[in-house]
């Protein structure tokens, strides 16, 4: 079957799904559903010894060694009675993510965590070159690349008025402003109002705040939600709550920076 194909019969699968509920309010991730994040690969430019995988900084054994260690030495201090670690995110991150600090304090406060913890100097120089990398900002979008197939997919759900389609991410404000100025042709469709971040609502992905916040802009409820993610914890958790969800998978990059998405209900 040619590439077309494939993505036209992916497109078909998932807005027939849509199609089966009743004035639904669609939600689209924005990083590994419309814009797939290279950051890994970028650090393993720096340092060889990096092992960068297919699938994103999520599954980087690096990144989950790193999470751990903020876990442990909680470089940030004692989190907030608002998170949780069923959240799957370390304090850091999720401060960050919730706007409660901002990109250069968690910088600073992890770096300072690796200075003063004893490490492998290696390990030590591989985690730092991890965290210049992701804070900084022009590496960061550079490695920034539109999905195709779900960018697509979102401006044909655009094109019918009847439908309700926000976008939820679960990055600092600073972020999401920069990729609307980044990427119209993405974004350029969406309402400010529906172009949501736990940035500025202050409640991540999966925390059922994070869904009520989205209920409370749509003027709807949780069953109304058809979340387009690529978190499998997110995907599940609405679900539990009631909503639906298609679980779209990170894609793997082809030639000339163009990429293939694998779009399913979860």
């Amino acid at each position: 079957m040619k590439k077309n194909t494939i993505v036209t019969a992916l497109l078909f699968s998932c807005l027939s799904a849509i199609a089966l509920h009743a004035g639904p309010v669609i939600v689209f991730d924005i990083h590994g559903v419309l814009l797939r994040d290279d950051i890994a690969s970028l650090v393993q430019r720096k340092i060889a010894l990096l092992l960068a995988q297919n699938r994103g900084m999520g599954d980087n054994p690096l990144v989950k060694e790193l999470n751990g260690l903020m876990t442990m030495c909680r470089p940030l201090g004692q989190p907030t009675a608002e998170y949780s670690p069923s959240l799957g995110v370390p304090y850091e991150i999720y401060a960050l993510f919730a706007g409660i600090k901002s990109p250069d304090e968690v910088r600073a406060a992890v770096l300072a965590m690796i200075t003063n913890t004893p490490l492998d100097p290696k390990k030590a120089l591989m985690f730092e070159a991890l965290i210049d990398t992701t804070f900084n900002n022009v590496e960061r979008v550079s490695a920034l690349v539109v999905i195709p197939t779900t960018a697509a997919l979102l401006k044909s759900l655009l094109s019918d008025p009847n439908n309700q389609v926000y976008i939820y991410s679960n990055a600092p404000a600073e972020w999401v402003n920069q990729y609307r100025t980044l990427f119209p042709d993405i974004f350029a469709g969406i309402p400010h109002d529906h172009l949501m971040c736990s940035g500025s609502t202050g409640f991540i992905k999966p925390s059922k705040a994070a869904f009520e916040a989205i209920c409370a802009e749509a003027n709807c409820e949780i069953s109304d939600i058809i979340l387009i993610d690529d978190s499998q914890q997110n995907c599940e958790t609405l679900q539990q709550l009631g909503g639906t969800a298609l679980r779209c998978f990170t894609p793997k990059p082809l030639s000339g920076g163009a990429s293939t998405t694998n779009t399913q209900p979860e």
